[in-house]
């Protein structure tokens, strides 16, 4: 059929009836009085031009390299049987603010960045579970810095969350060479949404959950462990991959730690007398986790004190390290409220001071020690002073009023 010479009459257009040609119009178009509401939507197939409806009912087209599939329309991508709900100008505006705002604060390497900027959204446009993680985690970006929209950003955020990670799901448990960079980017994304998605409030290492059913906890701390449990079965083929700079072996650095400020490693130091003489409730393998956990505060102390050509990890790398880092052994005395363990846990705010200007870790020192004092007791107060007085001086030096810190900070 010529559309330029189709008059969109129904059943059939005139044209087509003059010619007894099928018309393509007969079925599929539209009423025009539906479109005016409703995003229209149609599955794309991949290396093909897109054509996204926007609400309205009005159409914008645009072209991707043939190398890269076209952005999904549908809401949980048809394939897959999820929804058909065509993106629209929000999505493209997240999908941009995300290209030139949110992935450069992802990381404070360059490199890392250009990977975030550049490669990962690529992925995404054959894996669009990670496509969702983006424009989820862009609009929570966009929330943070445009608060009289956050509304509508959450629930922008909300939508695309939910479908990716059910997507997610899906793709993890079969990884392989083709989907295990864009599972990795996207583990990664879902980490770093837990914080900001649960308004500031959550507990970032102990669980709400039941004991019996602790195993499922979605708590901070056990998302970023489970970003390295996915690297337990893909490490080789995403190190051989583009993301391979973003993977990182754990190392001891003895020549940095020393250069740890001499008054904060005397104090970190002196923590060990906790469990010097071992307590009779611990056994080798415990004191062994306390040891290990306090050593690796001490090693980002000595890092964060070096200069920053010098640092093999940045101080956001740091904070996302220590707690995949630990061992499993230490997080069951941190369940327990086992107090030696609370206050090593107090001390890594000294870590996440340092990152509290980072949009989606703001906030997360104070909520750690908070909850800490809450659950240490009266006995053990003064061991955590210090972590409690470093929170108040970062927020002295972040232009925090004096008065509020000292009202709302719990001293002991």
């Amino acid at each position: 059929m010529d559309v330029n010479n189709c008059d969109e009459s129904k059943p059939s257009c005139g044209h087509c009836s003059r010619f007894s040609s099928p018309c393509s119009f007969s079925e599929e178009l539209p009423d025009k009085s539906s479109t005016a509401n409703n995003k229209v939507t149609s599955p794309l197939s991949p290396k093909s031009p897109s054509s996204l409806v926007v609400s309205g009912g009005f159409e914008n087209s645009f072209f991707l390299s043939p190398e890269y599939t076209t952005l999904p329309v549908a809401l949980g991508e048809t394939h897959h049987g999820i929804g058909n709900q065509a993106f629209g100008v929000m999505d493209l505006e997240l999908f941009h603010f995300f290209l030139t705002e949110t992935c450069l604060t992802i990381s404070e390497c360059p490199d890392r960045q250009r990977l975030w900027q550049h490669v990962i959204p690529q992925i995404a446009f054959t894996h669009h579970f990670l496509l969702r993680g983006i424009l989820s985690f862009a609009a929570l970006h966009l929330a943070h810095i445009q608060p009289e929209r956050r509304e509508s950003l959450w629930a922008e955020a909300s939508s695309h969350y939910d479908v990716g990670v059910r997507l997610f799901h899906t793709e993890v448990l079969d990884i392989t060479p083709f989907n295990c960079d864009a599972c990795f980017a996207f583990s990664s994304l879902l980490a770093a949404h837990a914080w900001p998605f649960s308004h500031q409030t959550s507990d970032l290492f102990f669980s709400t959950l039941p004991p019996a059913e602790q195993e499922f906890s979605t708590t901070w701390a056990s998302l970023l462990r489970g970003v390295h449990t996915l690297l337990d079965t893909a490490w080789d083929w995403i190190a051989n991959g583009p993301l391979g700079p973003l993977l990182e072996t754990h190392t001891m650095y003895p020549a940095i730690v020393r250069k740890a400020d001499p008054e904060i490693s005397a104090k970190l130091t002196g923590l060990s007398q906790l469990w010097d003489p071992p307590p009779s409730r611990y056994n080798p393998a415990d004191i062994e986790a306390l040891s290990e956990a306090l050593v690796l505060i001490q090693e980002a102390c000595g890092i964060l004190n070096s200069s920053t050509s010098e640092r093999p990890l940045s101080a956001i790398s740091l904070a996302l390290t220590w707690p995949t880092c630990v061992s499993a052994t230490f997080l069951e005395l941190v369940d327990r409220l086992e107090p030696e363990a609370l206050i090593i846990l107090a001390h890594y705010s000294l870590i996440l001071n340092q990152v509290d200007g980072v949009w989606f870790m703001h906030g997360m020192s104070r909520q750690l020690l908070q909850t800490v004092h809450e659950r240490i007791g009266k006995v053990w107060e003064s061991w955590i002073a210090w972590p409690l007085q470093d929170l108040a001086l970062s927020e002295l030096n972040n232009h925090m009023d004096d008065d509020i810190v000292h009202n709302i900070l719990p001293f002991p």
